[in-house]
């Protein structure tokens, strides 16, 4: 009996740090998030600790669709591998959605350092990988941010796809800011009509909303996560006394 539950301890003990399964790029990736296909780890660590043999059982799999941490988490690790089973080189690109993200980061066990990102415009945040034919290379990314501590990026094996991802992104933005921009002309024009106080503090609103749909769009360079709260914080009190003012 003793044999046989320290059997079953290992048996359960070797899939819990099993070897994530490969993806392969033999098929198309389109805006892929792959979580429960990533083991992860939260908390500060170097690269070079992260590839050792002894660190990977701290390593969990994940079991949502996309990768989640508790707020007081601010750096995540996460392990994913990717195979290329062709006779082609095949490219994958990683794009982080985020413009807030103090550091993003892409490493391989035998390249080190592919890429890194931390605050750049939207058609920016991409790193690009190379996978050799007939090979399989496990994939680190690292990522830092006091803001969110979600999987915010995406894998792609079709930059055509990306681009035009990121095309409807910017699409999306403009018509967002075209309907705020149309509802703030209007909210003037029945200021200067009534001289109502509350046209005038909608105006302010309208404004607010903008700034910050534009800003969490990430459509433009943040150069620190400072900048958002200098920014959202001024935009509050002013809502706040617009709406007190009324």
């Amino acid at each position: 009996m003793v044999f046989v539950a320290w059997f079953i301890a290992a048996i359960i003990s070797h899939a819990a740090y099993a070897d994530p399964q490969a993806i392969s790029l033999e098929t198309s990736v389109v805006g892929e998030t792959y979580g429960t296909n990533s083991w992860v780890y939260s908390g500060e660590a170097d690269f070079e600790d992260v590839i050792q043999e002894d660190f990977q059982s701290k390593f969990v799999k994940s079991l949502r669709e996309v990768i989640f941490l508790p707020l007081e988490k601010t750096t995540m690790w996460v392990k994913i591998p990717f195979s290329n089973p062709t006779n082609q080189v095949k490219t994958l690109w990683i794009h982080e959605s985020l413009n807030y993200t103090d550091y993003f980061a892409l490493y391989t066990e035998d390249e080190g350092l592919i890429g890194s990102l931390s605050s750049e415009g939207l058609r920016d945040r991409t790193i690009s990988l190379n996978l050799p034919p007939n090979t399989t290379k496990t994939v680190y990314i690292k990522k830092s941010s006091v803001a969110v501590q979600i999987q915010t990026w995406s894998y792609w094996s079709d930059y055509e796809d990306l681009v035009g991802h990121l095309s409807i992104s910017h699409m999306h933005w403009g018509i967002a800011t075209a309907i705020f921009f149309t509802s703030l002309i209007f909210n003037i024009i029945l200021f200067l009509s009534f001289k109502d106080r509350y046209y005038l503090s909608y105006c302010v609103y309208i404004v607010t909303m903008m700034g910050l749909s534009t800003l969490l769009w990430g459509v433009f360079e943040l150069r620190s996560v400072s900048e958002i709260f200098l920014t959202i914080m001024p935009m509050n009190l002013i809502v706040s006394v617009a709406s007190e003012w009324v």
